[in-house]
């Protein structure tokens, strides 16, 4: 199993994901950019909650998204929406950025950010349009946010999914 060890959490601690209360963000509280516009929809329909899905051509390591926020979030997790067809275009493997608000700065971390990575590699396929929840390890107040994909659930050459929700 890609990366997986004994103390292999990356993001699923439900505990914590009971604790978590949502934000309502929409295009007023973020703007959104990716590394494509999509076929039929570009990547800030990701916040639109009554949108289609965001399919794009998948680069491991180049696909991306970045949302940022008009003013920081205490950001302690995240739900991703499964797309609504194709579960092979699901992302599995993908890294999180947040920049971090509060200044912290290490020489590991000299840019303010916080950086983790997640996958859904341990988990049952979704059910389409389902959203998954994931923590971050260490929650951080941010004004932006990237996810970098790096691996979908099968080798393919497209990449979807439909929503992103934010979670303090």
């Amino acid at each position: 199993m890609h990366g997986y060890d004994e103390l292999h959490t990356k993001g699923h601690n439900e505990g914590v994901h009971e604790k978590m209360i949502g934000y309502e963000i929409g295009p007023e509280h973020c703007t959104v950019e990716g590394s494509d516009q999509g076929y039929n929809e570009g990547p800030d329909c990701l916040i639109n909650q009554d949108s289609t899905k965001w399919c794009i051509d998948f680069v491991p390591g180049e696909t991306m998204v970045e949302f940022t926020f008009s003013r920081p979030i205490f950001f302690r997790g995240y739900a991703i929406k499964a797309g609504d067809d194709i579960p092979e275009r699901d992302p599995l493997v993908w890294e999180v950025r947040a920049n971090d608000c509060s200044g912290n700065v290490t020489n590991f971390n000299p840019e303010h950010a916080h950086v983790e990575m997640h996958d859904a590699e341990h988990r049952d396929c979704p059910e389409r349009e389902d959203y998954m929840k994931f923590n971050m390890n260490i929650p951080v107040w941010t004004d932006k946010v990237k996810f970098t994909f790096h691996r979908t659930r099968e080798e393919q050459p497209h990449f979807q999914f439909c929503a992103v929700k934010f979670f303090g």
